[in-house]
């Protein structure tokens, strides 16, 4: 009888001491580098696209003063929002991936 009460206790620990898996650990990891990105890539869109309102407004100007001096405008510099926000994520990525290595429940702030 007492081999039956100690069962569930036995159980118990071998449950609790084996932790979360490898798989389960990566698949965190890879949550939380994945969910930080996304937040990485949303700001710098946002903030590219504001910049680029400036940009382009500042290229017009110089393109209008070029034809106007009888000199054709070279063509535009400016790099798309998504195409900078993509820059951006690709070199906060290695960062994000130590950080959630560390903490897999981080959120990062802009």
């Amino acid at each position: 009888m007492k081999r039956f009460n100690l069962l569930p206790f036995f159980a118990l620990f071998f449950l609790i001491g084996c932790g979360p898996s490898e798989a389960e650990k990566q698949n965190a990891i890879s949550s939380c580098v994945r969910y930080n990105s996304d937040i990485v890539y949303e700001d710098a869109y946002e903030r590219a696209k504001e910049a680029n309102k400036y940009l382009e407004k500042l290229e017009n100007a110089s393109r209008d003063y070029l034809r106007a001096i009888g000199k054709s405008p070279p063509p535009s510099s400016i790099d798309s929002p998504a195409k900078t926000a993509s820059k951006v994520r690709k070199e906060k990525l290695p960062n994000l991936q130590s950080i959630c290595k560390n903490n897999p429940q981080y959120i990062w702030t802009p």
